[in-house]
């Protein structure tokens, strides 16, 4: 099991993503941390799947940017969450 964080823009991308996976039927155990200041909502995911898996989960959603960009494999207290812009 791989644990992996992000930052969502809103709550609506996070049940997007949460939607695309069980469409799938991946399995993954989610923690989401809404920010009380902003919509921005921080994420974990403890997963067997791979990154590239999340990435493809994550592009079905249009606005899913901001969560590729700051998808990491890492616990979120380890995720700067800052934007790779790299990463379309």
């Amino acid at each position: 099991m791989t644990i992996f964080s992000f930052r969502a823009e809103c709550q609506g991308d996070v049940d997007a993503f949460i939607e695309a996976a069980t469409s799938a039927e991946i399995e993954m155990l989610i923690h989401a941390y809404p920010d009380t200041a902003f919509p921005d909502v921080d994420v974990e995911i403890t997963t067997e799947a791979t990154k590239e898996v999340l990435m493809q989960l994550i592009s079905v959603n249009d606005e899913g940017h901001v969560m590729r960009q700051t998808l990491r494999a890492v616990p979120l207290k380890e995720n700067s969450l800052s934007r790779d812009l790299r990463v379309k």
